[in-house]
C-alpha cells in the first residue's frame, strides 16, 4: 500500500450515492445509499439509509469482514439492515439501522454484534 498526498476518486465508489463516511484510526466506512428512480430523476434521501461499505485495517475485527479490505467492500451480512448513520472509532465501527438498533464490529470480537 502507497500513501495517497492527494484527493483522488475511490474507484468502486464513484458510480454509487455516498451518503456518509466515517473514519477510524485505520479503516473507514461509508453509508450507500438506495436511490429511487422518478421521472428520469435519480433522487436520494439520507433517510433512506443504504448499505454499509468498509475498508481498511482489520486487525481488531472493526472492518465486519474476515481480513483487511484495502478496497470498500459492502458488508453483506448487514443487507438485512438500512443502516442511516455510521461512525468508527480506535478499533471498531459503529452502525444505527433505521429501526433503531446498533451494529458495532469491534475490538477483538472480530464478529458483528446487534444491540
Amino acid at each position: 500500500p502507497q500513501n495517497v498526498l492527494t484527493p483522488m476518486l475511490v474507484p468502486v465508489l464513484c458510480k454509487l450515492k455516498v451518503t456518509s463516511i466515517a473514519c477510524g484510526y485505520n479503516h473507514s466506512a461509508f453509508i450507500v445509499g438506495k436511490r429511487i428512480q422518478a421521472q428520469y430523476i435519480d433522487l436520494l434521501t439520507k433517510a433512506e439509509g443504504g448499505s454499509l461499505y468498509t475498508c481498511g485495517s482489520n486487525e481488531f475485527g472493526q472492518l465486519g469482514h474476515h481480513k483487511r479490505q484495502m478496497i470498500p467492500q459492502r458488508l453483506d451480512v448487514l443487507e438485512v439492515f438500512t443502516i442511516v448513520a455510521v461512525t468508527c472509532g480506535l478499533n471498531f465501527t459503529a452502525a444505527l439501522s433505521a429501526k433503531g438498533e446498533l451494529l458495532t464490529c469491534k475490538n477483538n470480537t472480530k464478529r458483528i454484534t446487534i444491540a
